[in-house]
């Protein structure tokens, strides 16, 4: 994913909830991320881009059991702070933290229609 296509994304999916703090992208290993403007980070750049790396490896542990469960949609986490979200896309993750008060269902299933949209033009 180049950096056009990664700022498109973004920006859609920013644009899905005011309550969305960070989108971050692992792609072929690689890690595209950026924080809403005027939020700032519970997590330092270190501690961002490998909690980046590790929802990647929880991901591919998920996956060994598609053939008992069916495909994976997304992940989620809730702490004290923070709600963040793991979504699958083609050859990576997106992930998605978010405000704690944020609705679930509605960001989730917009956030798949964006991610659906994006890789499906």
């Amino acid at each position: 994913m180049n950096e056009q296509e990664f700022d498109e994304l973004v920006d859609r999916i920013f644009s899905i909830d005011k309550k969305i703090r960070f989108v971050g992208i692992v792609d072929d290993k690689v890690s595209h991320y950026k924080m809403k403007q005027g939020t700032t980070s519970y997590l330092t750049k270190e501690e961002t881009e490998e909690a980046l790396t590790d929802a990647m490896k929880r991901w591919e542990i998920r996956k060994k059991y598609v053939s008992k469960l069916g495909d994976p949609f997304y992940a989620m986490a809730m702490y004290e702070k923070t709600k963040r979200f793991t979504l699958p896309i083609k050859d990576g993750l997106v992930c998605i933290s978010t405000e704690i008060d944020i609705d679930n269902d509605d960001m989730i299933s917009r956030a798949l229609n964006e991610i659906q949209k994006h890789f499906h033009r």
